[in-house]
């Protein structure tokens, strides 16, 4: 399996194994935390609204808090956080972030209010189906090298081995055309919705 195929596999679960993500992994975190000595001085210093800005922004869930809180030996605000989460999920969960966030392959932790969550869902979607259609494209085109090579190199193919080959390169750079044109329809989408620029 290539680190293409396996990023696909990780990443386009269903949506019930991101919504196990959503609850576990920052628990792992924590977790992993625990198990560490920390005493960090810098934590007397943390401006808690700050920090939940940033990580709402990036899309971190509620509980990320308790990380954070934990590398602070236990010192917090809570409230200072969770309202500074609120300003970072403003930016997080607009439109074009929802896109941008899908195309670059990164998860969704489902941290978008319920009355943005399902606007947020449909352009993560969009974005993520391009960056899947890119993957894929990428992948066909390792595939194919890898043809090349043992045509190149194989000294002792069969003229039906050496058919056969050419024609799976043929195949591949076919379904190469239709996921490029597959993409070029959502880019057409994603502009026309305004979610990047137009050329």
């Amino acid at each position: 399996m290539t680190f293409a195929k396996l990023h696909l596999f990780l990443l386009h679960g269903t949506m019930w194994a991101e919504a196990v993500m959503k609850y576990l992994i920052p628990f792992i975190l924590l977790f992993a935390l625990s198990c560490s000595s920390f005493g960090v001085p810098e934590c007397k210093l943390t401006d808690w609204l700050m920090q939940g800005e940033v990580d709402a922004s990036k899309g971190f869930p509620a509980v990320h808090y308790f990380v954070q809180q934990g590398l602070c030996t236990g010192r917090g605000n809570k409230s200072d956080y969770n309202y500074g989460r609120i300003e970072g999920l403003k930016s997080y969960c607009a439109s074009k972030n929802a896109f941008r966030v899908g195309r670059l392959g990164e998860p969704y932790r489902f941290v978008c209010p319920k009355h943005e969550d399902k606007r947020f869902r449909s352009r993560y979607r969009l974005g993520r189906d391009i960056f899947r259609l890119e993957t894929e494209i990428e992948d066909r085109k390792e595939q194919i090298d890898e043809f090349y090579d043992d045509l190149k190199f194989g000294k002792n193919l069969s003229e039906f081995e050496r058919d056969d080959m050419i024609e799976q390169i043929q195949n591949l750079k076919n379904e190469q055309i239709s996921d490029q044109k597959l993409i070029d329809l959502k880019l057409k989408e994603a502009r026309k919705s305004k979610l990047i620029g137009a050329f």
